[in-house]
């Protein structure tokens, strides 16, 4: 899934783990990070707990492989939950650093620090949120207009849109990412339609609405772009992306690797990691390979957008 970018690797690895070292002590000097004996483990080994919101856990198996590949002796325990729970097992200290759809708040960060947790932050990628219906649905593309409509229940069936059938919504529960910005971000003081359907992960959501024809699910980009993972090639096979207008430029969008990076498409989100271990830790040396040039070109292999654009020099001589 991955062999091709592990290949191109193993030529800079030596460079690459001199350079992540010397990154390291720059961050720790830059940030007066003094390493403590606060926990058990280093930039590159030890054990910590991540949480991982349920829309990012696709993309993040991938990342987690290369790394442990690199680092062996680094033990990484992965929580899949969704966005509140995320918040809420923060207040207990049970991860060491998650990984989220968005940057925390100002007010999430001082109620954090209140308790004495310091936060950084560090922006790792772009995606967005597919629109997704069952192949037998006829319809293309919605409107803001028609989609603001569904979610506060205002337009319950497809017939309006050519369509046959009751509107079925499906999210990621009630406490998920997706349902947050769709909830939050996008009907602001609207309320959100009380029949909606909540299935636990992104997984349940793409086999709902490939076994239902009224469905309309709303899922995380990377579990359907990496057109080089077999997994989510399946999900692609047996459901149907929507084109959703951009209501400034009047025209549809897909959500699409060039479309989210001319923020054409509408609904963007933005990959987060925080880390609130408070030192300079494993936390630390996974954001900081995840920005590396490893990272960033495996975010762009899977069909997100990578935070910083990682060009490769290329020399040519003469025989």
């Amino acid at each position: 899934m991955v062999g091709w970018l592990i290949k191109e690797k193993k030529g800079r690895k030596t460079m690459f783990k001199w350079f992540l070292g010397i990154l390291f002590f720059l961050m720790a000097s830059c940030q007066n990070i003094d390493y403590s004996g606060k926990g058990n483990d280093v930039p590159t080994q030890g054990d910590i707990t991540m949480g991982v919101d349920y829309g990012d856990s696709f993309v993040m198996a991938e990342f987690l492989s290369l790394f442990r590949q690199d680092y062996p002796k680094a033990n990484i325990t992965v929580v899949h939950t969704c966005e509140l729970n995320l918040l809420r097992q923060l207040r207990d200290r049970k991860f060491g650093f998650v990984v989220m759809n968005r940057d925390l708040s100002r007010q999430e960060k001082d109620a954090l620090q209140s308790l004495d947790v310091n936060v950084r932050s560090a922006l790792v990628g772009k995606t967005s949120i597919a629109l997704i219906v069952n192949p037998a649905n006829p319809v293309d593309s919605l409107s803001i207009s028609d989609l603001k409509k569904m979610l506060t229940g205002e337009l319950s069936h497809w017939n309006a849109l050519g369509a046959n059938g009751k509107i079925q919504l499906v999210f990621d529960e009630g406490c998920g990412s997706n349902y947050q910005y769709f909830s939050n971000v996008f009907l602001k003081n609207q309320t959100m339609y009380k029949g909606v359907f909540g299935k636990k992960n992104p997984r349940e959501i793409l086999e709902y609405v490939a076994n239902n024809k009224n469905a309309l699910g709303f899922v995380s980009l990377n579990w359907i772009a990496d057109r080089t993972d077999s997994a989510s090639v399946k999900y692609v096979k047996n459901i149907k992306v929507l084109a959703v207008e951009n209501s400034k430029k009047k025209k549809y969008y897909l959500p699409f690797q060039s479309q989210i990076a001319a923020a054409e498409y509408p609904f963007l989100q933005e990959i987060y990691m925080h880390d609130f271990q408070g030192y300079s830790g494993l936390a630390q040396g996974f954001i900081a390979w995840s920005c590396s040039q490893p990272g960033q070109i495996l975010m762009k292999k899977s069909g997100l957008i990578p935070a910083h654009d990682m060009g490769r020099t290329i020399y040519l001589t003469e025989d």
